[in-house]
This record gives C-alpha cells, sequence and structure tokens, in this order.
C-alpha cells in the first residue's frame, strides 16, 4: 500500500499538469470503503478557483483519474482512487457558513 504523503504527491502532481500551473492548493488522501466493501482511496482535492474550467473541460476528469489510478498502480496499490474536488472558494463557504 502507498503512503498518504505519496498518494497525495501524484494527485498534486497529476491535477496540476492537466489543469493550470500551481492549481492545487491542498490534497488530503484517507483509506475508506467502497459499497461493496472492498477497500478504496478518498482523495480530496482543493483547487483554485481558476481551474475549475479546466477540470470540468472535455475529458479531463477520466485523463486525472486514469492517470493516478496507472501511477499508484505502479507502486503497487491496488486500491481505486475516488476523487473529490472543491475549489477554495467552496471552502470557505463551507467554513462561514459553519461560524456561529
Amino acid at each position: 500500500m502507498a503512503e498518504s504523503a505519496e498518494i497525495e504527491r501524484i494527485a498534486r502532481d497529476v491535477v496540476n499538469a492537466h489543469t493550470v500551473m500551481n492549481a492545487v492548493t491542498s490534497v488530503i488522501s484517507r483509506p475508506s470503503v467502497d459499497w461493496t466493501d472492498d477497500p478504496i482511496i478518498e482523495i480530496n482535492v482543493v483547487v483554485r478557483p481558476e481551474a475549475e474550467t479546466a477540470l470540468l473541460k472535455g475529458e479531463t476528469p477520466l485523463n486525472i483519474l486514469t492517470r493516478i489510478s496507472d501511477q499508484l498502480i505502479g507502486l503497487g496499490e491496488h486500491r481505486f482512487p475516488i476523487i473529490h474536488y472543491a475549489t477554495t472558494a467552496d471552502m470557505e463557504a463551507v467554513n462561514d457558513a459553519s461560524e456561529p
């Protein structure tokens, strides 16, 4: 199994390569299970708002998922990655809503 730091580095590098330079502001990964109880890796990626358009263009999300999965398999990691995206603006809105 790959370490969280390596998974997060791979996700950061791949998303940056497929969107805009320095798009990613943070990545957090954690082990989880899917609906059939198979082990997966949940990867939460926060990007700058300028990267949102690039993330939604054509086959970019699929290309990112495929590249991350391929690199993880190359490390011997066979858990499937599930990727969640948010922008920094999304995260600020969540934080603002949670403040009293």
